[in-house]
């Protein structure tokens, strides 16, 4: 089914079983030396997941800010498929709610033990939509509060949502790469659901707690814990 999916002529598509990991497997083939804008998508009407392989022409710490590109470019996939009427807002890093609801995830991964400075080979971007389905099976980082359909995408199917997905990811990249992380991280603070609030953020054993201020030029969490600034880098919650 999902290989019914109309996708930019950029892309790449490799269908792939419904339990197969998305990430694990666009991983790999990146270290192999796969194509960029090659995309891994799960074949279930459930759960859309997915994992796209990027070539990143910056240094490791730069790249990350393609976290954000993934959520905007989601969040707008999203949005366009959903009635009007539903919420659709950003957590930090990494969540995006629909109706205070957690509806979707994206994760960044790239190649272990590589310095802040240095251009990566590739990264992997992994977007996971909840569609009717908030746990699925084989996939234990979901932690999903609400589906696709529950929000009244009745008429949803997972190759309608990568068709969404493609278009808007590849619209935020190009905007990203012409017009830098400004307009990213505007539009990304817009859609926030905890900025001005009090808000806990673990990160293994460490816990930062504060007003969510803003996220700063290199993509970090900045906090207000009674006048005091606390700065959560993006590495800290980095796939390597």
């Amino acid at each position: 089914m999902i290989e019914s999916a109309r996708l930019p002529p950029i892309y790449k598509l490799i269908p792939l079983g419904a339990a197969d990991d998305p990430m694990a497997r666009a991983r790999d083939l990146a270290a192999g030396g796969e194509d960029p804008a090659t995309i891994l998508c799960i074949d279930s009407e459930n759960f859309f997941d997915c994992a796209v392989i990027l070539h990143p022409e910056m240094s490791l710490a730069e790249s990350r800010l393609a976290l954000y590109v993934g959520m905007l470019g989601l969040g707008d996939a999203i949005g366009s498929v959903v009635p009007a009427g539903i919420d659709i807002t950003y957590r930090w890093p990494n969540t995006i709610d629909a109706n205070v609801g957690i509806i979707a995830q994206v994760q960044l991964a790239s190649p272990p033990g590589i310095a802040e400075a240095t251009e990566p080979t590739w990264l992997v971007l992994r977007a996971s939509v909840a569609v009717s389905n908030v746990q699925p099976d084989g996939w234990a980082g979901a932690q999903f509060e609400t589906t696709l359909v529950g929000e009244g995408a009745a008429d949803l199917t997972p190759p309608l949502l990568l068709e969404s997905f493609s278009r808007h990811f590849l619209s935020w990249m190009n905007l990203w790469q012409n017009d830098g992380y400004s307009p990213v991280r505007a539009m990304w603070l817009s859609h926030s659901a905890e900025q001005g609030k009090k808000i806990e953020f673990s990160t293994g054993s460490h816990v930062s707690q504060g007003v969510f201020e803003t996220i700063d030029e290199e993509g970090a969490l900045v906090l207000d814990d009674e006048g005091a600034t606390i700065r959560v880098p993006l590495n800290l919650i980095f796939i390597s």
